[in-house]
């Protein structure tokens, strides 16, 4: 099985920012702070246990990792049931907007292999939920979300198993939909469950060695005093892909 290791530059960056346009100005030098280049180091070295370059890919905004999977799958650089560990201030699954509803009562009907196609995705899919749809698109087998202090707490609940150690997405109606709104459990035909694992930064260990990476630098959501961490890690750990 392949492992892929997602790594969001907001990761990075005190406190997390919540709810801002993806494409919006950098966040200002003076209200948020970065990790230093030596201490992104250490993390990536010593907890992720990166050695060497990795093929990959370093793009601006994470929903563009969703194209990128898909393509390369279809060039057979990538097999369909990876692991993902998603390094990231945000889980990325949705929470609750009108692509939640595209997602449960229409792609989640299509059979599987249509659902990653351009005019099933568009335009739901977003910076935001674009992990939720590569889950509905069956090419992860399990994920690891590790975030920093000020992430986590935001898994999508509908999305979720009844003990929250899964991502299970349903295809369900609109009636279905509202009745879970209203406070019943979510109904509709489940997908296999995606084991996933919420960590805390400081807790988060390797436990086995990557084989393809994603850099993402979220501009929105970071400052620009981050880009020097971008820089680091584009140039000492990725292979980039075409």
């Amino acid at each position: 099985m392949q492992r892929v290791l997602d790594i969001d530059l907001d990761f990075f960056v005190q406190p997390p920012a919540h709810w801002l346009p993806g494409d919006g100005p950098r966040l200002p030098d003076d209200h948020y702070s970065t990790w230093s280049e030596g201490e992104a180091l250490q993390f990536l070295q010593g907890q992720c246990g990166l050695d060497r370059k990795l093929p990959g890919w370093v793009i601006e905004h994470h929903h563009e990792a969703f194209a990128r999977w898909r393509e390369a799958i279809d060039a057979g650089q990538l097999v369909r049931r990876f692991h993902v560990t998603h390094v990231d201030a945000h889980a990325d699954l949705g929470l609750g907007d009108a692509a939640c509803v595209h997602l449960i009562t229409r792609v989640m009907h299509l059979p599987v292999a249509q659902r990653s196609a351009p005019d099933a995705v568009d335009p739901a899919l977003d910076f935001g939920n674009w992990l939720a749809f590569a889950v509905a698109c069956q090419w992860i087998s399990d994920l690891d979300y590790v975030f920093c202090p000020g992430g986590g707490s935001d898994m999508f609940p509908y999305y979720m198993t009844e003990d929250g150690t899964g991502v299970q997405i349903r295809a369900a109606t609109v009636e279905q939909l509202r009745d879970a709104q209203r406070g019943e459990p979510m109904q509709g035909v489940p997908d296999p469950v995606v084991p996933v694992r919420q960590i805390r930064a400081e807790e988060f260990r390797v436990d086995g060695a990557y084989d393809a990476i994603v850099l993402c630098r979220s501009p929105g959501y970071t400052p620009a005093s981050a880009d020097a961490i971008f820089d680091l890690i584009r140039h000492e750990f990725i292979d980039e892909l075409g």
